[in-house]
């Protein structure tokens, strides 16, 4: 629901809860199964010494939102980028737990977050777009895009409809 809402660019903040909601349940099945936290919740990605205070900065906004009516006043400073980055997280955890195949809305988030935030995937995000349907044309256009239009264009281009 949560890559949904965001394609459909709603409301971010609700994208955000959902998102954290949903990688708690991730972490908690990974847990069980004894399986590594996922990111960013995983030690490797973790300064030691610091895993506590990180952990609590990464669910700043939800406990911020959690807990708003406790000082109605406060401001935080929120970023949808953090919220994008969680949801990919999500995807992430999500395919170590269940393996393939990965659903298909979950790789169109995937592509889409390469395009818009190539920053993410390192100095060169092409290798996750390399799909044999798009080209390199394709992608600058679909860059361009509001992610609902775009949305529709992987939609068709990639026949998942």
């Amino acid at each position: 629901m949560a890559i949904w809402l965001w394609f459909e660019d709603r409301d971010i903040v609700s994208v955000h809860l959902l998102t954290s909601a949903g990688n708690r349940i991730i972490l908690d099945l990974a847990a069980d199964q004894g399986l590594p936290a996922t990111p960013p919740f995983n030690e490797q990605y973790l300064v030691p010494g610091l895993e506590k205070e990180m952990k609590k900065a990464f669910r700043l906004t939800e406990t911020f939102i959690k807990h708003a009516k406790e000082d109605p006043n406060a401001v935080h400073d929120f970023k949808p980028l953090w919220t994008e980055l969680y949801l990919f997280c999500s995807i992430v955890g999500y395919h170590k737990l269940f393996g393939d195949p990965v659903p298909d809305l979950m790789i169109l988030y995937t592509l889409r977050l390469a395009m818009i935030r190539p920053e993410c995937f390192g100095k060169d995000p092409r290798p996750i777009l390399c799909h044999q349907s798009l080209n390199e044309l394709e992608i600058d256009r679909l860059k361009e895009l509001s992610n609902p239009d775009c949305f529709a264009e992987l939609v068709r281009i990639l026949k998942l409809g």
